[in-house]
């Protein structure tokens, strides 16, 4: 169950964080146990299967109401993992030239 954190005035729920300060502000929340582990592009699995994580983290990414800073942040991230999971840099297009569409894709080759 999400709980309120009285020193952050936020609420974890699923995978957002909410905080009200002087506004309401949403973000992605991950577990401190959480790795940047999906399907290994060197695997014997469809392409479709290996690019659906991204594709989930690129959509949500898109999707939330965030800020240019928090977007880049996520951008990082995303980046990040598809380095540590051995995707080739063509890629790795997280919608930078796009981020008004909310269903944003990895370049397909």
């Amino acid at each position: 169950m999400a709980t309120p954190t009285p020193e952050e005035n936020s609420v974890s729920f699923l995978d957002l964080v909410t905080r009200h300060k002087n506004q309401i502000e949403i973000d992605i929340y991950r577990k401190p146990t959480a790795t940047d582990t999906t399907i290994n592009f060197m695997s014997n699995h469809p392409t479709e299967h290996k690019m659906a994580a991204y594709r989930y983290l690129i959509n949500r990414m898109t999707a939330l109401p965030q800020s240019l800073e928090k977007r880049k942040t996520e951008r990082t991230r995303i980046h990040h993992i598809s380095k540590n999971n051995k995707f080739p840099k063509h890629h790795n297009k997280t919608g930078e030239t796009n981020t008004n569409k909310n269903t944003a894709e990895f370049q397909k080759v």
